[in-house]
């Protein structure tokens, strides 16, 4: 949680930081203005010291950043689908309302893929916790199919479907973006970092995610993983 935490407060310290610096620049040198006097001076010398330091510390988590994504790709295993499906449905069993139907399709040759472990079981119980809570009626369904976009067929396409509250088109190109919330119900909400935490992963592994609203309603969340050869 801590570098999920400090990967995506990165962003919006570098930003501001990256202009502070920029623009006391200016004023030091009396870029615009007036050149500062020696005491002015000294002043902003301590403020661009403050933000260099700060620079430097969101540069490192920038770093480390990366170096995690490199070890993720080197620790990718062959998974078994329907064994990490099964845990993590068992995991979720309470939270689906008694009448809603919950349906997993895998297709032959999709069963195995490769993938980090750790990661695919937190995108799948990410994806289907958010359709449980979401949907009162109806039915969530998994489905994992051949990439239809991949003739060579190394690629799998893993649909996560459901038939709840479903997401305003206004929001579908910023639901992965984080602290953004594109449902609401009486449930809750949560942090808003579930679903830019699961695209993350999931470019980790090498995949594309992404999200589309059924013409019968409903959200429908797909995300792409290697197939084992």
């Amino acid at each position: 949680a801590r570098n999920r935490f400090f990967a995506h407060a990165n962003h919006e310290i570098r930003t501001p930081i990256t202009a502070i610096l920029q623009y006391v620049s200016f004023l030091q040198r009396g870029v615009g203005c007036a050149v500062p006097l020696p005491e002015q001076k000294d002043y902003l010398d301590i403020v661009h010291q403050h933000a260099q330091r700060i620079h430097t510390l969101a540069s490192h988590w920038l770093d480390e950043e990366k170096q995690q994504a490199r070890d993720a790709q080197a620790s990718l295993v062959d998974v078994n689908l329907n064994t990490t499906l099964e845990a993590v449905l068992h995991r979720l069993t309470g939270l689906f309302e008694p009448g809603v139907k919950l349906d997993c399709k895998i297709s032959p040759g999709c069963e195995r893929v490769k993938a980090n472990p750790e990661y695919l079981d937190c995108i799948l119980e990410n994806l289907l916790s958010n359709a449980a809570k979401f949907t009162s009626q109806g039915s969530v369904t998994l489905q994992v199919v051949p990439e239809p976009d991949d003739p060579l067929g190394e690629w799998v396409r893993c649909w996560v479907t459901d038939t709840g509250t479903g997401i305003a088109e206004a929001d579908q190109h910023r639901i992965f973006e984080p602290y953004r919330q594109g449902q609401h119900n009486d449930k809750g909400v949560g942090t808003g970092l579930g679903l830019s935490t699961c695209k993350m992963y999931v470019g980790r592994m090498g995949g594309e995610m992404g999200v589309k609203t059924p013409a019968e309603g409903g959200a429908a969340f797909w995300f792409t993983l290697k197939r084992c050869a």
